[in-house]
């Protein structure tokens, strides 16, 4: 397995792994392939989100899970939160293709994620998911999360974690 950004080579694989999510929404929303012109154009907005620093949009990366030529998920990493993001949101989005929930991927894209942002100096990390998605609220508890204070909004109850990402301290 290796956890990496998309190429231009990868649209064949890309167009599988969004096939293979039906009806479902896309997750990260930033995969959707109707927000974008274009493979190409999406691959090139992705590259330059790790330089994206505004009020709506902050720095990220998204990585997606390979394995054996196919891409079983993929991880959008945010270096930053803007107010939206405190309340939905969070750190971290992953998703995982329907046919390859329930592996243990999204803990293992979760684990890869808390890494990078360690060496982004980001140590209270905030992960968020919706009310009644039981298998990511799984991973994050999974990862150490801790429950915080539920967010509110039209109705629905998006339930917010952090997870302590600081480095441990050296024992001498």
């Amino acid at each position: 397995m290796i956890l990496r950004e998309l190429t231009i080579l990868d649209a064949d694989r890309f167009n599988k792994y969004i096939e293979a999510w039906g009806d479902e929404k896309i997750v990260p929303s930033n995969n959707d392939p109707s927000r974008y012109q274009s493979f190409e154009e999406m691959v090139t907005i992705l590259a330059l989100d790790k330089t994206t620093n505004d009020d709506d949009w902050v720095p990220s990366m998204t990585l997606f899970l390979f394995h054996d030529d196919e891409i079983l998920g993929s991880v959008n990493i945010r270096l930053k939160l803007n107010d939206h993001l405190e309340k939905i949101g969070g750190h971290i989005g992953y998703g995982i293709s329907p046919k390859y929930r329930s592996n243990g991927y999204g803990n293992y894209m979760l684990r890869e994620a808390l890494k990078v942002l360690n060496t982004h100096n980001v140590f209270e990390v905030l992960l968020t998911c919706d009310e009644d998605n039981f298998a990511s609220k799984k991973v994050i508890l999974n990862a150490r999360g801790i429950e915080a204070d539920d967010y509110i909004h039209d109705g629905k109850v998006t339930k917010r974690f952090y997870i302590n990402n600081e480095r441990p301290k050296d024992r001498f």
